[in-house]
C-alpha cells in the first residue's frame, strides 16, 4: 500500500467504532511515495491492528497518530516517521517486537498504556528519536514488556510505571519525571545512561544491575529515590532530592565520585557500599549506614555533612582516604573505621545507642571535635594519633594499640574511663593546652582544669557569674613521653629511686626501675618518696619549680658550665632538705626539699654563692642576720657569717695554715702507700716540731672546732648536715674524698 500525494496531505482512516486492519502480515508495507510528505491518522473507538511495516525502506511517513478511544496493536516490526508519533489510545504488542523511529527528531508520545499482547508473550519496545519520548501512562503494567529502551540523543518523559518481564530497561537519553514512577526490570539490568530530573518519586527495582550513569536530580531534584533489595546499584555521579528520602536497599558500587543529597530527609544505605571513589552524604535528617562500607573495595573517602545524625551499624574502610563525619554519629553496633594512613575526623559528637559498644579506629590521625560516649574506643596495632579538641570528653576507655601512638588534648579535654598507651613509644601531648596539666605517675592520672561541660555563664540581673572551673582527671597507663602546653605543667615521679636529666629548657628524661620516660615543655618537676637526683646538663634549665619531695634528694649541676650558678637559699624545705632558687636556671618559683647540692664548677657551692651580694650568702641558708662587711674574701665572709667580728683574725690564720696543710699532706703521702685520715692525724702529731706540720695540725684542729660549734646552734639535722657539707667543700683536704674527710672531723 502506498500513500501518494503531491500536496503533503494528511490521510485519515476512520471507522467510528469498527476495527481497522492495516496489512495482513509484516510483508505488507505502508509507505509514502515521497518520503516524509504524508501523514497517517487512524481514528476508531475499536481496535487498530497494524501488521504492516509503516514507513519502510526510507519512504517514511511524516507523522503517525492514533486518535484515542480504542486500542492499537503494533506488530509490524517498525514504524518510521520523520516527525511526531502520537499514540492516544492504549497500545498492545502482537507477535513482533517494535522499533519506533522519528528520523528528524519528532516527538514520540504514549498518552495511554503500553503492554505486550496477550497470547504472544512479552515484546520489546525500542524508541529512537532525538526529540522527546513521553510515557504518560503505565508501560507493561498489564502484560510486562520484554524490554524497553530509548536510543539517546533526545529526552524521555516518564509519568508512570514501566515494567519488563526480566528484561532490560535502558534509557540512553535524559529522563524527566512527570509523575511518580516505578521502573521494574525484574532480574535484568536497569540503566539510566543520562541525567534524571523531576520533582516526583522514582523507585528502581532490579535484582540484576541498576546503572545510574549520570547525575540524578541535579537540575530538578527528585521527590525521593528508592532501589529494591536485590541486585547492585552502580553509582557514577551525584543524586539529589528536594528533602525526600533516598534509600538504597540493594548493594551499591561506586563507579565515580558521588554526592548523595537528601536535604532534610533520611538517607539510607541498607546494604553494602564499595568502590574506589569518593562518597559524600548530605542530609540534615538521619543518615543510616546499615551495612559495611568499603569492605570489598575500599572507598577513596567518605564525608557526611554537618546537619542531622549518622547512624553506624557496621564497618567503614577507605583506601588511605579520610573518613569525615561533620554531623553527630550514633553507633548502633560495634565496628571498625579503617582510613589506612589517612584521617578519621569526628567534627561533632560520637555516641552509642546501646551500652557496651566498641569502636576501632585505624588511621594515621583520629580527631574528635565533639564529646564521645562510647564504652571503648580502640586504636590499631600501627602508629595512631588521636586528637581531642577543646572541651572534648570521652566517657569510656581509649586503648591506643601497640604502635608508636600519640594522643593530643586541647583545653578541658579528658577521658572518663582509662587511657591505655599499649606497646610502643606512646606520647601524651598537651601542647595545645593553655590551662596547665599535672601528670602524676604515682597514681597514673592526668589532671587539667576546665569548665563544667555544656554549661553557660549564669546571668543574674546585670551580673554575669562565670562558669566554675573544675579539675578533670584521666587515668592512664603505658605512656613513655609527656609534652606540656603553654600553662603551668607538672610531672610527678613514681615513689622509686629516680634519676632526672634536664637536657634543655623544661625538657629531659626520667629514669627508674620502670624504664625511661621523656618529657618536654614541662615547667615543674616533683620527685617521689625515695631518692631523686636532678641533673642539669650544659643546656638544661627549668622555668618553674623543682621539688625533691621526701627522701634524700640531690640537685646536680656539675655538667652545667655555660654560666655560673646563682643559688639563693630561703630556708628549710617543706618536707626536708632546703628550699631556695637558682637564678642561672630560671627556677623562678623555687626549689624545695633538696638535701645535697653538687655545684656547676665541681668545687664549692659557696664559691658560687659568694658571687652574689655578700648579704645573701649564708644568711638565707640558716636564717642568720648578722651584718656582713663588704669586700672580704670568700673564707673571711664565710667564717664571719658564722662567728661574727672575731672571725677576721681566724680567717687570716686559716689561709696561712691551709698552704701548710697542703705541703704536709704531700710529705705524708710521699712515704705512705695507703694514706688515711687517722694516719695523717697521727703523722702531724708526731711531727709537730716541724714548722709545716705544726701549722697543718693547727689548721686541722681549727676546722674541727668550727664544725663542733655547729652543735651549739639551733639547727635542724638537715640544716646541720648541709652546713657540714658546705664547710668541707670550702676547706678541703686535697687528695681526700669527702667521705674520708668527714669521718675524723665530725
Amino acid at each position: 500500500m502506498e500513500i501518494d500525494s503531491s500536496d503533503n496531505e494528511t490521510h485519515l482512516v476512520s471507522t467510528g467504532s469498527g476495527a481497522i486492519l492495516v496489512g495482513q502480515a509484516t510483508s505488507f508495507l505502508v509507505k509514502s511515495v515521497t518520503a516524509g510528505e504524508d501523514a497517517l491518522i487512524v481514528n476508531t473507538a475499536g481496535e487498530t491492528n497494524i501488521r504492516a511495516r509503516l514507513g519502510f525502506g526510507g519512504q517514511i511517513l511524516s507523522e503517525f497518530t492514533t486518535t484515542g478511544g480504542g486500542t492499537t496493536v503494533l506488530q509490524g516490526i517498525e514504524l518510521n516517521t520523520s516527525g511526531n508519533q502520537t499514540y492516544n489510545d492504549a497500545i498492545t504488542f502482537g507477535s513482533q517486537n517494535m522499533t519506533l523511529t522519528s528520523s528528524s527528531g519528532g516527538n514520540i508520545t504514549f498518552n495511554s498504556t503500553v503492554d505486550s499482547g496477550g497470547g504472544f508473550g512479552s515484546k520489546a519496545l525500542n524508541v529512537n528519536t532525538s526529540g522527546t519520548t513521553t510515557f504518560t501512562a503505565a508501560v507493561g503494567s498489564e502484560v510486562a514488556m520484554s524490554s524497553v529502551s530509548t536510543y539517546g540523543g533526545g529526552s524521555t518523559n516518564i509519568g508512570a510505571n514501566i515494567t519488563t518481564a526480566n528484561g532490560a530497561n535502558t534509557f540512553n537519553d535524559s529522563v524527566s519525571l512527570t509523575g511518580n514512577s516505578t521502573v521494574d526490570a525484574g532480574t535484568a539490568t536497569l540503566s539510566f545512561n543520562n541525567t534524571v530530573d523531576g520533582a516526583f518519586t522514582l523507585t528502581l527495582n532490579s535484582s540484576g544491575n541498576t546503572n545510574l550513569n549520570a547525575a540524578i536530580g541535579s537540575t530538578t531534584p527528585l521527590a525521593s529515590l528508592t532501589t529494591n533489595s536485590g541486585g547492585t546499584t552502580y553509582l557514577l555521579s551525584n543524586i539529589a532530592t528536594n528533602n525526600g528520602n533516598i534509600t538504597f536497599n540493594d548493594s551499591v558500587s561506586l563507579t565515580g565520585n558521588s554526592t548523595v543529597d537528601a536535604g532534610t530527609a533520611t538517607l539510607s544505605f541498607n546494604n553494602t557500599v564499595d568502590g574506589a571513589f569518593t562518597l559524600t552524604l548530605n542530609s540534615s535528617g538521619n543518615t543510616n549506614l546499615n551495612a559495611a562500607i568499603g569492605s570489598t573495595t575500599p572507598l577513596a573517602s567518605l564525608t557526611t555533612n554537618s546537619g542531622g545524625t549518622t547512624y553506624l551499624l557496621s564497618n567503614i574502610a577507605t583506601n588511605n582516604g579520610n573518613i569525615t563525619f561533620n554531623d553527630p554519629v550514633a553507633l548502633n553496633s560495634s565496628g571498625t573505621l579503617n582510613a589506612g594512613t589517612a584521617h578519621i575526623i569526628f567534627s561533632n559528637t560520637l555516641a552509642q545507642n546501646d551500652g557496651g559498644l566498641t569502636l576501632e579506629a585505624i588511621a594515621s590521625t583520629v580527631t574528635l571535635n565533639g564529646s564521645a560516649s562510647v564504652s571503648t574506643l580502640n586504636g590499631s596495632s600501627s602508629s595512631d594519633r588521636f586528637i581531642f579538641g577543646n572541651g572534648v570528653t570521652l566517657t569510656g576507655n581509649l586503648n591506643m594499640g601497640d604502635g608508636d601512638d600519640t594522643i593530643q588534648f586541647g583545653d578541658s579535654a579528658a577521658i572518663g574511663g582509662t587511657l591505655v598507651g599499649g606497646l610502643g613509644n606512646d606520647v601524651l601531648n598537651y601542647s595545645n593546652n593553655t590551662t596547665g596539666v599535672t601528670l602524676n605517675l604515682q597514681n597514673n592520672t592526668v589532671t587539667t582544669s576546665g569548665t563544667i561541660s555544656e554549661s553557660e555563664p549564669i546571668i543574674e540581673g546585670s551580673q554575669i557569674i562565670l562558669v566554675p572551673q573544675i579539675n578533670i582527671s584521666t587515668s592512664i597507663s603505658g605512656f613513655e613521653t609527656f609534652i606540656g602546653g603553654s600553662g603551668q605543667d607538672t610531672l610527678i615521679a613514681q615513689n622509686l629511686p629516680n634519676s632526672w636529666t634536664l637536657n634543655s629548657n623544661n625538657s629531659g628524661t626520667l629514669s627508674n626501675a620502670n624504664g625511661l620516660f621523656t618529657f618536654s615543655n614541662t615547667d615543674n618537676l616533683t620527685g617521689g618518696s625515695d631518692t631523686d637526683t636532678f641533673t642539669f646538663s650544659n643546656n638544661g634549665s627549668l622555668s618553674g619549680s623543682l621539688d625533691g619531695s621526701s627522701g634524700v634528694d640531690t640537685l646536680d649541676t656539675l655538667g652545667h658550665t655555660n654560666n655560673p650558678l646563682g643559688i639563693h637559699f630561703a630556708g628549710n624545705g617543706s618536707i626536708d632538705g632546703l628550699s631556695g632558687s637558682i637564678n642561672a636556671f630560671s627556677i623562678s618559683n623555687r626549689f624545695d626539699n633538696i638535701s645535697i647540692f653538687i655545684p656547676s664548677d665541681g668545687g664549692s657551692v659557696f664559691s658560687d654563692l659568694l658571687k652574689l651580694p655578700q648579704q645573701e650568702v649564708l644568711t638565707e641558708a640558716i636564717g642568720y642576720t648578722a651584718p656582713l662587711s663588704p669586700g672580704k674574701s670568700e673564707v673571711d665572709t664565710l667564717i664571719q657569717s658564722y662567728f661574727g667580728a672575731d672571725a677576721e683574725v681566724l680567717a687570716g690564720e686559716l689561709m696561712e695554715m691551709r698552704s701548710a696543710m697542703n705541703q704536709a699532706l704531700e710529705n705524708y703521702s710521699s712515704f705512705t702507700e695507703q694514706p688515711t685520715p687517722l694516719g695523717f692525724r697521727s703523722y702531724l702529731e708526731q711531727s709537730e716540731e716541724l714548722s709545716v706540720e705544726s701549722q697543718a695540725l693547727d689548721y686541722l684542729i681549727n676546722l674541727q672546732n668550727i664544725l663542733q660549734n655547729f652543735a651549739l646552734w639551733t639547727l635542724s639535722p638537715n640544716e646541720r648536715a648541709f652546713l657540714h657539707q658546705i664547710f668541707l667543700r670550702v676547706f678541703p683536704l686535697p687528695g681526700f674524698t669527702e667521705e674520708i674527710l668527714k669521718a675524723p672531723l665530725i
